[in-house]
């Protein structure tokens, strides 16, 4: 092999390099996305190999696309769990060839991007929806997003490569704890998380109930950085040293899955136990409806009206709670005249099913400091008689969809993203008081921030639910990706999770993050879900703690060994 042509590293394949940036990006329009890329890249890999051996193409490029290939094919919408144990390793093998810091940088920034535009190949998609902007441009912007959360990768190759030379870690424990570094700082609201591929294993992420997603993603990383040393190690016939690569990883498998089998009996729902009958309707309503569009209103109105009615006749008995998603309908409770289609549909309902309902509505408030009104997104909760019992103002709102970052000091955004709306965030988390105890509101990708959602279920909740409209994302992978954040949550607080979408996937979790059969709906479907959970008192160390646990033992390591070390340079 041509050493000399590998120093080249990026800067000799940039090419070819880019060739497969700008591919990914158009497998990413094909179809159910996640498939296309993931089959797409896998392919290339092949492809890709044979041209290194026959001297066309950098191995490196077929290298850093097998970890691509690997996580994505680990993505909880493919479900292949175990590829996410190697996915790192290509990395660790990537790591080790190149040399100059140049490289470093860019090979890491390519593999992490690379990986952001198969994982969220939605995105484009997306914001040409949402925001309503030209589809040229919502490319630009999502191959502009996929480079920024990619850096991820870049400062993981880097730290990976400086703990290596100046610490005594072997490089795959080295990066390991790199990873993990880099995933516990990033700050993007959309992670590259290797703990998402566990989310259908409910064995391996009930260790997440101490240490997290990112301690089980620490656990993952450590798996694959051990089994490179094994593969090294014997390569240079390193008996000992592969050995003890060996005893750490069984002895992290072996305790991760005997605390799963514990936990998933401590947490098994007792059949004698109170509990909720949940009904949910998924009922497919338009995402943007116009005040003006009267018959538009008047048929979605009479759709939510005909579900509720269908899912509460499913049984000899009323449900303990009806829930309508986000997005089903455009109204506002409080102010009759907005819309007034949907509140004359429903009123006419209620006096016939008096049951409670949780619903996704607006209210309209007056601005503090301003002489203006704004509106608030509200899970708002009503009891049998139609009388307001309590509402959640929604605080985490999405940026370009719900609000404009920046708007008042750059008002040409507001030309450029047309459709922003402009909802005001809530004063705070707020619990309530349902049936079965109190609830724990969360709307759409408010479900995606762990620590938010500890601190909301810290106040005393018994059961989440999460509201949420994926209607906007097509027949992608979203959909999972989203559900999947919802199950960790389940698990790290030990509450039940109702999960109310749109368009789908609506499901009902219980506090080990189990999804039995029966309790979820397809994507992209109009229909009715009716099921039991258990409300109960929530309660971890993470739900506790947070991801201390896991910054004491990580940050400081990591600081311990670059520092040290760096001492020790001339």
């Amino acid at each position: 092999m041509n050493l000399s042509h590998l120093k080249k590293g990026f800067s000799h394949t940039f090419g070819q390099a880019l060739g497969i940036i700008l591919l990914q990006l158009l497998f990413a329009s094909l179809g159910d996305s996640l498939m296309a890329v993931r089959y797409w890249d896998a392919i290339f890999c092949i492809i890709l190999g044979l041209l290194v051996k026959s001297g066309k193409a950098s191995p490196l490029l077929a290298i850093g696309l097998l970890s691509v290939t690997l996580n994505l094919f680990a993505d909880p919408a493919s479900g292949m769990f175990f590829c996410v144990w190697f996915s790192l390793i290509p990395c660790f093998v990537l790591i080790r060839r190149i040399e100059s810091w140049k490289e470093v940088f860019g090979w890491g920034q390519w593999v992490g991007t690379l990986l952001a535009l198969g994982v969220f190949s939605w995105l484009g998609e997306a914001i040409e929806t949402f925001a309503g902007i030209s589809a040229p441009f919502a490319f630009l912007i999502a191959l502009g997003i996929g480079l920024i959360i990619g850096f991820q990768y870049t400062l993981f190759f880097f730290l990976t490569k400086l703990l290596h030379r100046r610490s005594p870690l072997p490089l795959g424990f080295a990066g390991a704890l790199a990873y993990t570094l880099t995933e516990y700082w990033a700050p993007f609201p959309l992670p590259l998380n290797l703990a998402l591929a566990f989310s259908w294993t409910p064995l391996l992420i009930q260790v997440t109930d101490l240490v997290g997603m990112v301690g089980t993603s620490f656990l993952i990383a450590v798996v694959s950085g051990a089994l490179y040393e094994i593969v090294m190690n014997l390569r240079r016939g390193t008996l000992k040293q592969a050995a003890v690569s060996a005893g750490v990883l069984v002895l992290i498998l072996a305790g991760q899955v005997a605390y799963g089998f514990y936990c998933l009996k401590k947490y098994t729902p007792d059949p004698d136990a109170p509990s909720l009958d949940i009904a949910m309707i998924q009922p497919m309503s338009p995402l943007k409806v116009r005040n003006s569009d009267t018959e538009i209103k008047e048929e979605a109105a009479k759709n939510l009206v005909e579900l509720s009615k269908e899912v509460i006749e499913q049984a000899s008995s009323p449900p303990d709670l009806l829930v309508w998603p986000e997005g089903a309908a455009p109204f506002a409770y409080r102010s009759p005249k907005f819309n007034p289609e949907y509140l004359a549909a429903l009123k006419p309902f209620q006096a016939e099913n008096p049951v409670p309902i949780l619903v996704q509505d607006i209210e309209f408030r007056r601005i503090p400091g301003l002489d203006r009104i704004g509106y608030t997104s509200n899970a708002t909760l009503i009891d049998g008689s139609g009388e307001i019992v309590d509402s959640y103002a929604k605080n985490l709102l999405l940026p370009f969809g719900e609000y404009l970052p920046g708007a008042k000091q750059l008002p040409f955004l507001k030309k450029i993203f047309p459709e922003t709306r402009s909802i005001q965030a809530g004063p705070g988390p707020r619990l309530l008081k349902g049936p079965g105890g109190e609830i724990v509101p969360l709307i759409c990708y408010e479900v995606l921030f762990p620590n938010y959602v500890r601190r909301f279920c810290n106040l005393g909740g018994n059961y989440m639910v999460n509201q949420t409209n994926d209607r906007w994302y097509g027949p992608k992978q979203q959909p999972r990706q989203h559900l999947a954040f919802a199950v960790f949550r389940a698990v790290e607080n030990r509450l039940p999770l109702v999960r109310v979408t749109n368009s789908g996937i609506s499901a009902l979790i219980d506090a080990r993050g189990i999804i039995e059969p029966d309790n979820q709906t397809p994507p992209l479907s109009r229909g009715i879900l009716r099921g039991r959970i258990h409300p109960r008192e929530g309660g971890s160390l993470y739900a506790r703690f947070g991801d201390l646990l896991s910054a004491l033992i990580l940050t400081p390591l990591g600081l311990l060994l670059l520092f040290t070390h760096l001492r020790k340079q001339p």
